[in-house]
């Protein structure tokens, strides 16, 4: 896959409506730290803002016949969540720029300490990091595949290893994978050649329920 200087290389980039952009990124940046990378259209009264923060990368597009914010439409249209390092200042800076905080920082049950915020616009955002690693089946949610690990993938490991997951018995993983040992439902691998060390969860069945690299 090649490169483009004009778009991000994320797999998502949110475009967020706003009746005036150039407003938006002024505001965006005060209140959430986003720095502007480009605009276009009339420099002053601009079509469209592309901005960045972190790892996070958004385009801010000037509202269309038909189309709203949510402060004009009295509604949610959609929520946004931004990772970010320190998200304790960022809490701490979003409030002291007057931003509409809809949710106290705090830590959830699925392991994120996050905070909910509106925007300007009414637009709702989530600024979190990740606090713990916890399994989705511990909080009450149901894993329907476990061969999707949010993270780390790489490459041929990944495509030699998790393609073949398909939830097998510890038998069949025994030959598949090598020599793994077993510790309290949790089935450690080690591949020498690559240098990572694979975490598979099982449940009482020993099918696999989870995985991820360590």
């Amino acid at each position: 896959m090649i490169t483009n200087r004009s778009v991000p290389a994320d797999t998502v980039l949110p475009h967020i409506s706003y009746k005036d952009v150039a407003e938006a990124s002024a505001w965006l940046n005060k209140a959430f730290g986003f720095r502007e990378h480009f605009r276009y259209g009339v420099p002053e009264a601009p079509n469209g803002i592309q901005m960045n923060l972190s790892k996070a990368w958004i385009m801010l597009r000037k509202t269309r016949e038909g189309s709203g914010t949510p402060a004009e439409l009295g509604s949610q249209t959609q929520s946004v969540t931004v990772f970010v390092e320190d998200v304790d200042a960022h809490f701490t800076r979003a409030k002291a720029a007057g931003a509409r905080i809809v949710e106290e920082l705090h830590e959830t049950e699925y392991g994120e300490r996050q905070y909910g915020v509106e925007d300007l616009a009414g637009h709702h955002w989530l600024f979190a990091r990740h606090a713990r690693d916890v399994n989705p089946t511990d909080w009450g949610a149901t894993v329907t595949d476990a061969t999707l690990v949010p993270g780390r993938t790489d490459g041929a490991l990944h495509d030699r290893y998790i393609a073949n997951l398909r939830n097998p018995p510890i038998g069949e993983l025994l030959e598949l994978l090598g020599q793994p040992s077993l510790v309290d439902r949790e089935l450690y691998i080690f591949d020498a050649k690559d240098g990572v060390e694979l975490l598979l969860e099982t449940d009482s069945e020993g099918r696999v329920v989870g995985m991820k690299c360590k």
